[in-house]
């Protein structure tokens, strides 16, 4: 994360030429701080290069090499936010469903136990 700091927080043109400008003394001044800033920054581009070109990671002509585990981890974070709501909503429709099909909650709780302790296994044997 070090490399580039301090973050950018202003910059303009000037000239024909940008002109970066920060509020940090260096880059040990308010790391954390400075991290959000690189990370709201690196969201944005990391989501647009890989979500909007379907992981080609191309920018025109540009082929992007893109190296930070602090933005992995934040968009990570986001779409296992995502995930894990569509999860819920499944697990909880699967067991309306065979509630209804079976006229048993507790069968139906089982059975989807079963269904979930399958997972891990397939995961490692296949």
């Amino acid at each position: 994360f070090l490399a580039g700091v301090p973050i950018a927080t202003d910059w303009w043109t000037e000239n024909g030429s940008t002109v970066h400008d920060t509020s940090f003394r260096n880059s040990r001044d308010n790391i954390e701080e400075q991290e959000l800033e690189y990370i709201e920054w690196g969201t944005e581009v990391f989501r647009e290069l890989t979500v909007d070109h379907n992981g080609g990671l191309v920018d025109g002509d540009l082929e992007v090499l893109s190296v930070s585990f602090a933005v992995y981890n934040s968009y990570f974070m986001v779409l296992v936010g995502e995930s894990t709501t569509w999860i819920t909503f499944s697990v909880i429709a699967v067991l309306v469903y065979m509630s209804v099909h079976l006229s048993s909650i507790f069968l139906s709780a089982m059975a989807l136990i079963q269904i979930l302790m399958s997972f891990p296994l397939a995961y490692f044997v296949y």
